[in-house]
């Protein structure tokens, strides 16, 4: 396992960044938003996939496009007209499932370590956000930190253990 740390300016550009890196790396991966809360308390957001609803949506979807069938059945609509309706009615749920899908994003105030806190405290308080990703591979890490970057970040290795890691790469 290996932990990335992304330093933003502003929260709206780690929580965009949160979404990319959660869209580009596994499913493994943990993907963690640190920003600044009220009095100086830091508020942990996971950023994880939401697929709670795609099997609601493509049940509905498949009943409607049975109630179709039985209306279209009921009204003397010929087969090819009541087979292209379930057809269509099934396509669309899939499609509108899929779409859907998400990212989640339940917070909570932070409390950790004094080790710990200090570093996560002092970029939050200097209004910074921090997305913290682990992640399983070299190759994984490798499109995470160009994700990072490309959101403007400033990307760091390693846990933050109270001061800087051996490695900071600064984004252009």
């Amino acid at each position: 396992m290996q932990t990335l740390n992304g330093i933003f300016q502003t929260q709206d550009a780690a929580l965009g960044a949160a979404e990319r890196v959660r869209e580009v790396a596994s499913s493994r991966a943990t993907v963690r938003l640190f920003l600044p809360g009220a009095k100086g308390k830091v508020i942990e957001t996971s950023v994880a996939a939401d697929h709670s609803s795609v099997s609601r949506v493509a049940m509905a979807c498949v009943a409607v496009g049975l109630a179709g069938v039985v209306l279209f059945a009921f009204a003397g609509a010929r087969l090819s007209y009541v087979l292209v309706w379930l057809m269509w009615a099934v396509a669309g749920g899939a499609m509108l499932a899929a779409w859907l899908t998400g990212e989640l994003h339940p917070r909570h105030i932070l409390k950790m370590g004094d080790a710990v806190r200090s570093r996560y405290e002092r970029e939050t308080c200097a209004g910074r956000a921090v997305v913290t990703v682990m992640v399983g591979s070299q190759a994984e890490a490798g499109r995470v930190t160009r994700t990072l970057e490309d959101a403007g970040a400033r990307v760091v290795e390693g846990f933050f253990q109270g001061q800087a890691s051996q490695r900071e790469s600064f984004a252009s």
